[in-house]
């Protein structure tokens, strides 16, 4: 899945600072999901994406193709 071009990627892309509004709706591209499903999740789990896509069931590329795009994988 392809994200918006308009939205700055974050620099670090391990965890999910949903203190920003940019970030949070980047996220919650990645990830298919709403902000506030996005939120639930990291208070859940903490802000590690990786414990983010486990708990939203959401299996993430290990490389994204490109340093600006993150994608997922499998059916949506």
């Amino acid at each position: 899945m392809a994200i918006d071009e308009k939205l700055p990627a974050p620099r670090d892309r391990s965890r999910i600072d949903i203190g920003r509004d940019w970030e949070l709706r980047w996220w919650s591209k990645v990830f298919n999901a709403s902000p506030e499903e996005l939120k639930r999740a990291v208070a859940a789990v903490g802000p590690s994406v990786l414990a983010v896509a486990q708990h939203l069931d959401v299996p993430l590329e290990a490389e994204p193709p490109d340093s600006d795009t993150l994608y997922t994988t499998g059916p949506h």
